[in-house]
């Protein structure tokens, strides 16, 4: 999805806004994407989990942090996504998901995802 994303011929922007409303949307309408989440962040950190797994999921895991950081870059060169390092954005971006899924996970039913503007704002610049 996220090499679908990068891809697509919309601007910097664009792909934000369609990568946080796609995503908020999957965790209000699909109950396994946040259990998705959670699996992985357990996977992640368990001494249980099988060292070629951890491998797998290292690896795995840095793409959808590494497209986020090159299309914020492309929108900070455009002027249109807020200046700060664009790898600490992704970061932001990426927990802010993944913490919204954890939430879901715990909450289940009680869950309501947040509107997607407020986490847009935080790349975006109004211009």
């Amino acid at each position: 999805a996220c090499r679908e994303l990068e891809a697509l011929p919309i601007s910097p922007p664009e792909k934000i806004k369609l990568a946080i409303e796609g995503l908020l949307r999957d965790l209000a309408e699909n109950e396994n994407s946040a259990l998705y989440y959670l699996l992985v962040a357990q996977a992640t950190v368990s001494d249980a989990t099988p060292k070629k797994t951890k491998e797998i999921i290292h690896k795995e895991n840095n793409l959808p942090y590494e497209v986020i950081t090159r299309i914020i870059t492309e929108g900070q060169k455009a002027g249109t996504i807020h200046e700060h390092d664009p790898d600490e954005m992704a970061l932001v971006f990426w927990t802010s998901v993944s913490g919204l899924a954890i939430n879901k996970a715990v909450h289940g039913n009680k869950f309501k995802a947040p509107d997607p503007s407020i986490l847009t704002n935080i790349f975006l610049k109004d211009i």
